[in-house]
C-alpha cells in the first residue's frame, strides 16, 4: 500500500513515526511519501520538503510567507496525487 502522510512540528513527527510503524506490521512494503521530520524520514518516509518549512509563528510570518507556503503546498499536493 502507499500512504501520503505530513507533519509540521517535531510532535508530528513522532506521533507520524509511530503511526508509519504500526502500518508496516501490517504491511512491510508499505511506500510513504510525504513531509516529516527525521523520524519520519527514519521509519522510510520520502519528504518532499523538510518539515521545518512548515513551522511558523505570529502574526505577520504567515503573510509574509504565504507564496512560499502556497508553493510547498502546490508541490506536495501535485506529487500526492502522481503517487
Amino acid at each position: 500500500m502507499r500512504f501520503a502522510i505530513v507533519a509540521g512540528e517535531p510532535s508530528g513527527d513522532l506521533l507520524g513515526a509511530g503511526l508509519m510503524r504500526a502500518l508496516q506490521t501490517r504491511d512491510p512494503d508499505a511506500v510513504f511519501l510525504g513531509v516529516g521530520g527525521p523520524l519520519m524520514q527514519a521509519a522510510g518516509l520520502n519528504s518532499l520538503v523538510p518539515f521545518d518549512r512548515l513551522a511558523i509563528n505570529g502574526f505577520h510570518q504567515p503573510i509574509l510567507r504565504a507564496p512560499e507556503l502556497l508553493g510547498i503546498f502546490r508541490r506536495v499536493r501535485a506529487a500526492t496525487l502522481e503517487f
